[in-house]
Formats: structure tokens, sequence, C-alpha cells
């Protein structure tokens, strides 16, 4: 469109003698061309000042006995129909800016709303004029350090989400998640829904599924089906799919194959957690032979604690019951896999040594994981002493990654003590691991005997399960000589105050 086309009609805009096409015409103009904007601007300006002009000759008194001149009359009255097509004029103008504004300048629509549990870590990275509050757009990009979150589409699907994780809305519908663990609930009869990791993807309509993956190269990512049936997709390697039912699960190798699995609906979230994902041993007896377990972590539930008859000895703790340990081998035994890899986790409670026995360097308090030396893929809480006659310390220990605190626990008094290891995310290879005993912050001292990283997962069939008051190692003595009570897992770094309220809790 030339200049002097669009002048003629913007007149006709202005004047109203325009038709719908011409209008629309002017519309496209409008929007997609500086130079248009001025020139309408201009004649805009030029009316409106004709207006006034006009207004100021008729507001000037009259002779005596004069006529109003023709003219002028019929020169007021043209204008009194200018300021008409005027106001009309800025009515369509506004009406044009309006469509411009939802058509360019608007945020993106929203595609799903966020909910977050108490306590959550998290960060949003929101795309170009994105969602607002909690409201998600395309692009938006949120990052799951640790807790929960629930994303419902805008299609009427649920998302319920475990950290750490991070999750991206691609598009109406879809989900990315570059790592993480969701449980996915798609309800008859809304649209389907797909959610992709880097190597898989998952489409539904009308079930409930739970997918994991995992950072970690070595931990192979899953799909497990409860409800209905999901399309399972792998998308690299040989790119294999499959029709899941419900009692379905996969997992994915990394030549994109997929493998049968035993199917552990109960490792996915159904609902936001009310509070950070933990787990909790009271050491309270449950008249069946098992001790109680209890926490937000979703297969706490299902989790169990036992021990040979009689041994560790049940007596008075700090809050109701603890485990009285002899130095044996005599652990107590869960059938949790514990927090696996480098993720981030706290390690809480309450010890008393024995200090009239006999000196051991290591005392395990707590431990899970590959105890096989080198691959660093055990995560032990126990008591150290260098030496015979040497205080004895507090260590966490990743195999060759070893962090010691600086208290002497050995003087046959209750000390709480708390480990927070803040994942291999927050400092690589050398993570700012911290103590506290007591509820105050002590120096760690850190020791790596070999480079590398810390190990991200159990590598062989050798994993142990959550142990308390002894681990096996080869050729070494590591039974804990006192009583353990109140021991708290979290996978999360906690704060020095969530620290300080679980040990008050105790007294």
């Amino acid at each position: 469109m030339k200049s002097g086309e669009f002048e003629r009609l913007a007149h006709a805009v202005l004047e109203n003698k325009c038709s719908q096409e011409e209008f629309e015409r002017f519309e496209v103009g409008l929007r997609e061309s500086p130079e248009f904007r001025r020139i309408f601007r201009e004649i805009h300006l030029i009316e409106g000042m004709l207006e006034i002009v006009a207004t100021e000759e008729l507001a000037e008194p009259a002779r005596p006995g004069a006529l109003a001149p023709v003219n002028l009359f019929m020169n007021f009255h043209n204008r009194r129909g200018v300021t008409v097509f005027l106001a009309s004029a800025v009515v369509l103008l506004l009406v044009v800016l309006g469509a411009l504004y939802f058509r360019i300048l608007a945020p993106p629509p929203v595609l799903a709303t966020l909910r977050l549990a108490p306590n959550s870590i998290w960060t949003m990275d929101r795309a170009l004029r994105g969602g607002e509050g909690n409201g998600l757009a395309k692009g938006d990009i949120l990052s799951l350090d640790a807790g929960s979150l629930e994303l419902t589409f805008k299609g009427g699907a649920k998302a319920i989400v475990k950290g750490p994780a991070m999750v991206e809305m691609a598009d109406r519908d879809f989900m990315k998640m570059k790592f993480g663990s969701a449980g996915i609930v798609v309800p008859a009869g809304v649209a389907a829904v797909r959610v992709a990791t880097p190597r898989i993807a998952v489409v539904s309509k009308g079930a409930t599924f739970g997918l994991l993956a995992s950072k970690d190269s070595e931990e192979l990512p899953e799909v497990h089906v409860m409800q209905g049936k999901a399309k399972v997709e792998a998308l690299d390697g040989e790119a294999g799919s499959r029709e899941l039912v419900a009692g379905d699960a996969v997992s994915i190798s990394l030549a994109g194959k997929l493998k049968s699995i035993d199917m552990e609906g109960d490792r996915f979230l159904k609902a936001l957690l009310p509070d950070l994902p933990y787990i909790h041993f009271t050491f309270e007896p449950q008249g069946d032979s098992t001790l109680e377990v209890t926490g937000t972590e979703p297969t706490a539930a299902g989790t169990h604690l036992t021990g040979s008859p009689g041994k560790p000895a049940i007596v008075p703790g700090i809050v109701g019951m603890a485990a009285s340990f002899d130095g044996s081998r005599n652990a107590l035994v869960t059938d949790w896999k514990g927090t696996l890899g480098s993720r981030a986790r706290t390690i809480c409670a309450w010890i008393r040594t024995q200090p009239e026995a006999p000196p051991r360097r290591y005392q395990s308090i707590v431990g899970w994981g590959d105890p096989t030396i080198g691959f660093a893929g055990k995560c032990e809480l126990l008591l150290f002493q260098p030496d015979p006659g040497e205080p004895t310390f507090l260590r966490l220990s990743f195999d060759q990654f070893l962090y010691t605190g600086s208290t002497d626990l050995a003087d046959g008094k209750w000390h709480h003590v708390a480990a927070v290891y803040p994942g291999a995310d927050a400092g690589g290879a050398n993570p700012q691991v911290a103590f506290y005993v007591d509820g105050v912050r002590e120096l760690v001292e850190s020791l790596h005997q070999k480079g590398g990283s810390i190990y991200h997962v159990p590598k062989t069939r050798a994993a142990l399960p959550l142990m308390i008051g002894y681990v096996p190692q080869k050729d070494v003595e590591r039974g804990f000589r006192g009583e353990i009570d109140e021991i708290y897992v979290f996978e999360a770094p906690l704060q020095e105050e969530r620290i300080r309220e679980l040990m008050r809790a105790g007294r």
C-alpha cells in the first residue's frame, strides 16, 4: 500500500465513510508500518486543531444586530460533524490499539496452573512475556530443587512432580521433564497428554502413570502404569515403542530398548506433600516385631524396620523409645533404598555414646548404598575416632569423599547431630557439607582420597538398603555402641532453623 492510499483510508476512517474491507486494510497498514502510524498521528492532530479553532470562533460574542456569517455557521456545522467523526475515530483507534496489544504485546495464554508444597525449594524461568502468578505459559521452566509441585494442565490433566526436577511447559497438554519423578493423572474424557524426557516420551488419554528420569546417566528412565493405557516411545537408539496397560512398567536402555520391570506405583506422588520429603525412624514398637516408620516420602508407608530378636534392645530414649546397640554387627535393617546418587539430603539423629567402652575407630549411625571401596556409591553417617585417646567426631562418608566434624561426642550425653549435603549441583566434586551439633554449626574438614566426583548411583548388586547401627565393611568393626533415636532422612538440604526445630522437638 502506498502512502497516498493510506492517507485516503485514514480520512475515510475518521469521517466514518469506510467499508469493512477498507477498515481492515487500514488496520493492517497501521499495525505493520511505522510510517503509516506517523501519517495517522499527523492527520489526527490536524483534525483536532481544526476543532479547537472552530470552537474558539463560535465562542466570540456577536455584535448587536449582526448576523452570524453563513459561511462561519456552515463551517461550524461541518466541523461539528467532524467532531463526531473524530470521537468515533478515537474509539476506533482504541479498538485498533487494543487489538494490536492482544495480538502482539499481551502475554501468551496460560497452559497450566501451579501449586507448591510447603517448604519446597524452587525457581521459575519465565519465557518472554510469560505467564504471571501461578500460571505457566509456553516456554516457562520450573526448577524444583526439593519438595513437590502440582501442575494442572489446561485440558484437565495433572502432574505431581517430586524434586529434584526440571519441567517445561512445551505446549498445550505437553510437558517436557529434563529430569525428575512425576505422577501423571489423565482423567477419562480429557485431551491426550504428552510428557517427554530427553530419552523417552509417554502419550496417554485416560490413565494414571509414573515417569522417572534421573540426571544420573547410570540410572535408566522408567515408566509405570497404574491405571488405563499409555504409549511409550524411546527417543534415541532403536527408538522402541510399546503400549502399556495397568500393571505394566518398563525401563529404557541407553540403546533405546524397552525392558519390562516390576511395577512400583507407590514410588510416585499422588498428591502434593505436606512438607519436604522425608522418612522418619521413631523406634516405637509396632507389636509385630517391627518398629515404626513414618514420613512424607512416597515409600515411607511401605517401609519396614526390623532387627534380630532382642538386638538391638529397645529402651527409653529422647522421644518415647530408642534403640540401644552393643557394638556388635546386629543392625536394624530397612527395605528402603535410601536417597540415591548425588541428590541433596539431610540426615538428623539423636545419639548417646558409651564413654567407658574400649576405643573404636568407626561407629556407624546410619548408612546405605554400595559399600564397594572406590565406587563412592555409599552414604554413611558415623562417628570417627582417629586414634585411641583422641576425641570422637561426626563424619559423613561417601567412601573416598569424607567430611569430618570438630566436636567431641564421646561424653556419654545425648547430642542432636545433623549432616547437610547440598547435592553435586551445589559444588560439583567438592560440595559444601554442613554439620550441626546440638543446633550449632561446626567446622568441617573435607578429605578427598581420590579424584573425580561423588558417584551418582550404587553400581553393583552389593548395594545395601538403609541400615542403622552397623554397615558391613570388610575387616572393619564399625558397630555403634550406645543409643540412637529419632532418625530423619530428608531429601533436601535443610536450613539451620529447621534443624533446630527438629532438635527442640526432642527436648
